[in-house]
């Protein structure tokens, strides 16, 4: 029987893993970066929601030195950076999800 400190150790793989992943998608691209804005058929990226109007999505990714950053705003102005380590397994897969169909969108 596994232990929960497997479990747990596995999570932290998953989630680097998928980090990683990320990082290897944006890392030669001009900037190293990734526009994330709504555009041509993908949806935006809220990481919070204010009210039912108001929420912070996410605009771009850029890769610093071995870490991938989320650079999001919202329509007050306000511009937050968050390392993808912050974030949780089941929402990276929604980051790099949307990152593949971007970058299919780029590629037609």
């Amino acid at each position: 029987m596994r232990t929960a400190e497997n479990r747990r150790k596995d999570y932290e793989a998953l989630k680097s893993n998928i980090i990683s992943d990320i990082w290897f998608l944006i890392k030669d691209r001009d900037g190293a970066s990734l526009e994330m804005y709504e555009t041509r058929g993908v949806p935006a990226l809220v990481t919070q929601t204010f009210d039912d109007q108001m929420s912070e999505t996410i605009d771009e990714l850029i890769v610093r030195q071995n870490k991938v950053i989320a650079i999001a705003s919202s329509a007050f102005d306000d511009v937050n950076e968050y390392d993808l380590e912050e974030f949780e397994v089941p929402f990276l897969i929604c980051i790099l999800e949307s990152i593949e169909k971007h970058l299919t969108k780029e590629r037609l």
